[in-house]
């Protein structure tokens, strides 16, 4: 297939919208600008009026979808890019669903299924159901050792049931993947081809007599030789296991998915399934959803889909000739198999593009790297890869606006070489070699480091922090970053699988537990005790105890509390700051060998706040995050947790290559080689047949097949380590590689021997062209220790002489090191007002419960809903904390001198508790409250808000739940509530349903601010059903709601009376401290007014609704309550704290 290069400046001059409309791909390699591109392309798209909110862009990474949002943030500055579609696959399937629930068939409650679970359901799975199997017990009984038996198939069924796929109708789809029943392929000996066996062959030749067998032995030697012995019972063995697992898997898997469903729990995995399933049915409507929502979609990294993501954005957009669809990506850069990625689906995917008369594109100018690093990858790859892999390498374009690397003065080879054709390398001889080189080039002669770099205005001093040393996995890091440390060299891993296995999570869980703790009494003082133990305050073990800490007044204690008020407010990025400030921890862990553990402490303290901001969590939350990572570990992940590096450190970034991915780096050194195959996976096998569908597989040909593709896929791996670099790559050429040497490793790595072999002959004059040899410098480790502190000295001198305020280019400021937490502080109102849902919070375990088993008005976790549905009557009033008269007074039924209303009938079953109070709340929070009282919208709102809390409501509706429901509704947004302004009532009234949506926010969350004691800031901490706003003789009026789904008498919905004496016995502290809060956040508006104007002219008062007695057109079920003026709400309020002071 030919590929045109793509232009983004014609693009960008293209006149006719049409034009824009038509489908693509580009293919582009590394380094030529894809996200740029991709910016450019939506800029332009922005910019002929194309919706930005109709433009869906997905990429593979959350980290790569912030990047990009950035991007187009700067490019399109006027329009509202944090909202822009911009997801992940998992994240767009997350909002596709969530979005739309009722069209994919979807539960939209459903918890993200725990990792335990699946292991937990295979041991079930084994001991309930296969205890009984006939094959499995034969298997069990022959196994040598039976222990080691069942681990085996849970490790494989666990990994078979993750590669695995059925549709809703539990049929397997070829594309995706499908079981495989072919067992062997034999080998082709002379006049004999090798041939193919199934199961099923086999099975029939196992039947044959002895005399039939001996005949056909020889052709079928591999495994049937040796009948009647060990050998042939071991192989016999191996493949009544597979035909075991085949049989096996597929009821595995209903069971599986059917037991998730059982728990409404779903994985990510899950989501995908869920949404390709729904756009690929015909019945279904959710590609018309989708299609009307987007116009455009554009795919980033599209060499790291999968059939299932593709089947999706095909269908909704392909094959739509009114949407367009805009895939980039590069199949030379396709390294994720072990998550699902497939480079077949991918030129499958091209080529359909291509059909559909889609344009053909690619990218080829580098933009990353010098001159001679392009040029030499040329020749590295030009034979890179296998014929068989379906990879066409060609060669990159040069910028020629990069400044080649210069070495003490003069232009250097870009390709390092350690070792050549005659004398191979050692593993541990090249990592002394990478810890002389990075000390040499960092070392300064003359004001100038020995290396210079590629900068912005030029060449450019290098850091320490321009080396980046990338392997295959964690293991090949060893004897590098023994090395580094024997030379003193700071280093720091990236994205480190061990990063919260250490001392210093622990540190950040210590701390984090005496913020949140409630007092350091009792038990409670050994919180004290194990944070003054951490590296933050550096109090001796023997001195913790000591009796001056328990005095509020000492430094530490201070210190504390100054942070559990930070905390409170929850400005975390301050927390942060304000913590390494305080405690000067940088000052003790400067010196060279706690330079690593300061750097992990910055590192989790980094990530503990983004997480924060990410998750809108509580710093009990991410203790309790902090702790499960610090003991869960999940050795198949290589890249470890997703942390980034902390950039204020001047170290050496050592990462997995599957890290690195999207990065670029000055130097790169790449020690990776030396892992051979691993012979402890599990024995399922995915591999492509001729036809590039997928299959999966337990035999014998299934491991030969999958060892190819992993083979494809490790040149794949090395193509993207070594075009990380923009200046300097280094490489060994390892002895293990010599066939001479080490014939099992060596026809692995021989396609990187011959490579890096063919860069030496090239030549210009007989001079090497590409190729510096990197040879021992005789320095032992004590004269490199040396050298790097007259590094750093001499680095901090030339910064201290810089002009004040100019930093070097690669140098991080403070200020810059808190500007990512910073941005995502700034996303966060700097007001008190915190929007939450309802359903986000009451869903969870720790918030159900406190609404179920509350008894009083105090506040619970998710912020005081001990006074919903299901809690038990209380034996104290509290109607004494606030014995203000209340000046409103109204009848039930305004319109009318009669006091009775309409009475709604309640069906005989309806459900109680707290499962009905979140299922009615969330009814409210998301209803439509102009809508008519039996829209058909708010019957499914009603059905899926049920049946989130196992409250199913059958379509029929027999028990007319959903028509009582739907009437409740209505008549509450209905119904008339006395018009409050300031302390007076004036006599109009008003309904919820005339509310505009901008004017009301829902579960709002007050926090506040005021000098208040720890007691009252718990009470303080609570979500308001509804606050809104309203335009009442030029007045913007400001009042709170709560939704109450108490049960009552009917006639006691009408009766003021009753309805007076219940809300002061259960809400009188609530009323009060939220009234008070809405003042004092009004009051930052107002800057103007006093807090007395400020209740006189913008206080709408507080409103309880009891929904099952309101009624439409009448006041049934209301209870509106203000206070006479700002000083009496003001003192009801310091007779709350005062009392509560005096009862705790």
């Amino acid at each position: 297939m030919t590929l045109t290069e793509f232009d983004l400046n014609k693009f960008s001059e293209i006149k006719d919208r049409s034009e824009l409309k038509h489908s693509m791909f580009i293919q582009a390699s590394a380094g030529t600008g894809k996200t740029y591109t991709i910016t450019g392309i939506i800029q332009k798209l922005v910019k002929e009026d194309f919706e930005l909110e109709k433009i869906l862009v997905v990429t593979y990474t959350e980290k790569a979808a912030g990047e990009l949002r950035d991007r187009i943030r700067k490019a399109c500055p006027e329009k509202d890019v944090d909202n822009a579609p911009i997801f992940t696959i998992h994240s767009f399937c997350q909002k596709t669903l969530s979005e739309f629930s009722f069209t994919a068939n979807q539960c939209a409650n459903l918890t993200l299924v725990e990792d335990t679970a699946i292991d937990d359901f295979i041991d079930r799975w084994i001991r309930d159901v296969l205890i009984t199997d006939s094959q499995f017990k034969n298997l069990f009984e022959s196994a040598e050792k039976q222990s080691s038996f069942i681990n085996a198939i849970k490790k494989d069924f666990k990994h078979a049931i993750s590669k695995y796929y059925l549709d809703n109708n539990n049929h397997e789809i070829k594309d995706i993947v499908s079981l495989d029943d072919i067992y062997i392929k034999t080998e082709e000996k002379k006049n004999r081809p090798s041939q193919i066996y199934t199961f099923a062959q086999i099975d029939n030749l196992l039947e044959l007599s002895e005399t039939d067998y001996d005949s056909i032995k020889t052709e079928f030697v591999s495994v049937l030789s040796g009948k009647g012995t060990k050998a042939h019972y071991d192989k016999l063995a191996e493949f009544n296991k597979a035909k075991f697992y085949l049989i096996q898997l597929k009821k595995l898997y209903i069971a599986w998915q059917q037991e998730k469903e059982n728990n409404k729990a779903q994985s990510y995995d899950d989501m995908l399934r869920s949404v390709r399933e729904a756009v690929c049915n015909p019945a279904c409507e959710l590609k018309k959803q989708l299609q009307k929502k987007y116009e455009f979609a554009i795919i980033d990294e599209f060499q790291d889909t999968n059939q299932k993501q593709w089947d999706i954005f095909k269908t909704v957009f392909l094959e739509d000739t009114e949407h367009t669809l805009i895939v980039v990506g590069d199949p030379k850069q396709s390294i994720y198999a072990f998550q699902g990625a497939d480079v077949n689906v991918y030129n499958k995917a091209i080529s359909s593009i291509a059909e559909q008369n889609g344009l053909a594109c690619k990218l080829s100018k580098n933009y990353r790297s010098t001159n001679k690093i392009v040029q030499g990858c040329n020749i590295l790859f030009r034979n890179f890869f296998s014929p068989e892999a379906g990879i066409t390498f060609s060669p990159s374009d040069i910028n020629g606006k990069k400044a080649p690397a210069q070495y003490s003065g003069k232009e250097v080879n870009p390709f390092w070489i350690a070792g050549n054709e005659d004398k191979n390398i050692t593993e541990k001889d090249f990592a002394k070699l990478t810890a002389q080189t990075i000390v040499d080039c960092c070392t300064w002669v003359d004001g100038k480091t020995k290396l210079q770099v590629n900068g912005k205005d030029g060449l450019r001093n290098v850091s320490f922090r321009d080396f980046a040393i990338l392997v295959r996995s964690s293991s090949e890091f060893t004897e590098t970053e023994r090395s580094l440390k024997k030379a003193g060299i700071p280093f720091l891993r990236y994205k480190d699988a061990n990063l919260f296995y250490g001392k210093e999570c622990t540190n950040w869980i210590s701390l984090f537990n005496a913020i949140t703790a409630k007092d350091f009494t009792g038990h409670n003082r050994t919180i004290l005790s194990e944070a003054l133990f951490t590296d933050f305050f550096g109090i001796p073990i023997e001195n913790i105890q000591d009796e001056k800490y328990d005095n509020p007044a000492s430094p530490e204690r201070q210190l504390i509390i100054q942070w559990q008020q930070l905390a409170q407010q929850r400005k975390w990025a301050k927390l942060l700051e304000k913590i390494f400030a305080d405690t000067m921890i940088e000052n003790r862990l400067s010196k060279l060998d706690k330079m690593q553990s300061l750097a992990k402490i910055r590192q989790i303290g980094n990530y503990a706040v983004d997480y924060l901001y990410k998750t809108d969590s509580s710093l009990e939350d991410v203790s309790k995050h902090l702790l499960r990572l610090s003991t869960d570990s999940d050795s198949s992940i290589d890249d470890g947790n997703i942390v980034e590096k902390a950039t204020d450190f001047d170290c050496v970034q050592l990462m997995t290559i599957h890290a690195s991915k999207g990065l670029e780096f000055p130097v790169v050194i790449v020690p990776a080689g030396l892992k051979a195959r691993n012979p402890n996976v599990a024995h399922t096998y995915l591999y492509h047949d001729a036809q590039c569908n997928t299959k999966l597989s337990f035999s014998p040909y299934g491991k030969q097949q999958t060892t190819v593709e992993e083979d494809y896929e490790r040149e794949r791996i090395y193509y993207v380590a070594y075009t990380r670099a923009s200046s300097i790559l280094m490489l060994p050429l390892y002895d293990v590689w010599d066939p001479a040497v080490d014939s099992s490793k060596s026809s692995i790595y021989a396609f990187l021997r011959n490579n890096i072999l063919a860069l030496f002959e090239e030549k210009d004059n007989k001079a090497p062209l590409y190729v510096r040899e990197v040879k021992d410098n005789n320095k032992n480790y004590e004269d490199l220790q040396n050298d790097v502190q007259l590094i750093l000295k001499e680095t901090k001198n030339t910064q201290a002489q810089q002009p004040q305020g100019q930093a070097s280019e690669n140098d991080f400021t403070e200020e810059q090191q808190l500007a990512e937490a910073k941005r995502l502080s700034a996303k966060i109102p700097s007001l008190i007002l915190h929007k939450h849902s309802y359903s986000s919070l009451s869903h969870k375990k720790t918030a159900a419960e406190s609404i179920a088993n509350s008894t009083s008005e105090s506040m619970t976790e998710n912020g005081g809903r001990a006074d919903k549905e299901g809690a038990d009557l209380q034996h104290v009033s509290l109607a004494g904390f606030d014995a203000t008269e209340n000046p409103i007074t109204y009848k039930a039924n305004p319109d009318s001198q009669d006091h009775s209303t309409p009475t709604i009938s309640v069906p005989y079953n309806y459900p109680k508790g707290a499962r009905l109070g979140i299922a009615l709340h969330e009814v409210f929070e998301k209803a439509d409250f102009a809508a008519a009282e039996n829209d058909e919208s708010i019957h499914r709102l009603i059905t899926a808000c049920f049946e989130k809390q196992t409250l199913s409501i059958p379509p029929e509706d027999p028990d007319h739940w959903l028509t009582y429901t739907s009437s409740i509704l209505w008549n509450t947004l209905n119904a008339k509530l006395p018009e409050i302004s300031g302390a007076t009532q004036t006599c109009r009234y008003f309904s919820l349903s005339e509310l505009a949506p901008e004017d009301r926010i829902s579960e709002a969350e007050f926090n506040m601010n005021a000098d208040l004691s720890d007691i009252l800031k718990n009470y303080c901490n609570g979500f308001i059903d509804l606050v809104f706003k309203r335009n009442v003789d030029g007045k913007e009026l400001y009042s709170i709601l709560d939704w109450k789904s108490d049960s009552f008498e009917e006639a006691q919905y009408a009766d003021g009376a009753v309805l007076k004496t219940h809300s002061d016995d259960r809400y009188s502290i609530q009323r009060v401290l939220y009234s008070y809060s809405l003042i004092k956040w009004l009051a930052s508006f107002y800057k103007n007014e006093t807090e007395a104007e400020v209740f006189e002219n913008h206080f709408g008062g507080i409103y309880y609704t009891y929904v099952r007695g309101c009624n439409a057109g009448t006041c049934s079920g209301i209870y509106a309550r203000t206070w006479k003026s700002w000083q009496e709400l003001e003192n009801a309020f310091k007779k709350i704290l005062k009392d509560l002071q005096i009862a705790d």
